[in-house]
């Protein structure tokens, strides 16, 4: 695919202002031909690209229908939104997943936006994979936005990276697990600098991860008098997602940390993760995103958290990240 830059691909993202934030050019990752790389430094949380999709699906319903659906949307696309649609990458060309070159792109470019939709953001759609990405990606249902933040220090001409497997699918998988799922799912193996660590150095990858998918799973276990017990296993699950290098999902156990806190009464705690949770939410997801405003209330008062005071009081002031 030949250079070009970010602005001229489509007219359905946001114009931030500044200079270019990044642009699309070849990309040595062999998944899509091209990639997104960083015209500007980027810091945690800064915002990289807010684009509205240019067109939605809504998921769960036959297949057919579905297929159906997604031909008239295409359709129905202007002129200038099909050119650009049509020039996405098709990951299954070579395959006979689908029955048409406009489906197989869909598949290829879709993403998902809320639990009932799914649509095509065209510029979101060129920036490539990674098992431990450095941006990732979420829709804001306020502004009705694709955003992508970044999730660390980038520098310029460094490739920015999202995530095609969410959550705990990726933190909590092995590269044998990952490779499978991308390669029947998106027809490319990850060749990330996860996926490319030395034989022994992957091994360490895979048992952090397996062991963050077990502390993950074991939290729901503890019962309400073992919450010394339950904070000491969510802060070792934070401390192995810094040490595997993963830069996302910590609020996902710091949340948890809050609620435990909160029904023991340990108000200084209790804030304290909430905090800490609701930090992590406005970095990686926006202060205006209805992830970060979850947990905005139970940080301003954590007596609103449900079953906060209903524990007999304890004090959790040593259990810190």
């Amino acid at each position: 695919m030949p250079s070009s830059n970010v602005n001229n691909l489509s007219d359905a993202s946001e114009n931030l202002d500044g200079p270019n934030l990044f642009t699309i050019r070849d990309s040595a990752i062999l998944q899509k031909g091209a990639g997104a790389f960083a015209a500007r430094e980027f810091h945690r949380g800064d915002l990289i690209l807010a684009e509205k999709p240019i067109l939605s699906i809504r998921k769960g319903t036959s297949e057919q229908r579905r297929f159906s659906s997604i031909e008239a949307e295409i359709r129905n696309l202007s002129p200038s939104h099909f050119d650009c649609f049509l020039s996405l990458h098709n990951s299954h060309a070579e395959c006979s997943c689908f029955p048409n070159l406009a489906l197989g792109i869909y598949s290829t470019n879709s993403f998902t936006l809320n639990t009932d939709n799914s649509g095509i953001c065209l510029t979101a759609s060129r920036f490539n994979h990674s098992c431990s990405p450095n941006a990732r990606h979420s829709f804001n249902a306020n502004t009705g936005e694709l955003r992508i933040y970044a999730l660390d220090h980038i520098p310029v001409g460094e490739e920015i990276f999202i995530m095609y497997i969410s959550g705990i699918g990726l933190y909590g998988n092995t590269r044998r697990l990952r490779h499978n799922l991308l390669s029947n799912r998106d027809h490319f193996t990850c060749t990330c600098s996860v996926c490319s660590l030395p034989e022994v150095e992957s091994k360490m990858s895979d048992a952090r991860r397996v062991k963050i998918n077990e502390l993950w799973e074991s939290i729901p276990s503890f019962s309400s008098t073992q919450g010394l017990q339950g904070l000491r296993v969510i802060v070792k699950g934070i401390q192995l997602l810094k040490e595997e290098g993963y830069l996302a999902d910590a609020d996902d156990f710091a949340n948890d940390a809050g609620i435990v806190c909160a029904y023991h009464s340990d108000w200084v705690s209790a804030k304290y993760w909430t905090y800490f949770t609701y930090q992590i939410r406005v970095a990686e997801f926006g202060q205006d995103s209805p992830r970060a405003a979850e947990v905005l209330g139970a940080y301003l008062n954590p007596k609103s958290i449900p079953m906060a005071g209903k524990g007999p009081p304890k004090k959790f002031t040593e259990i810190r990240v």
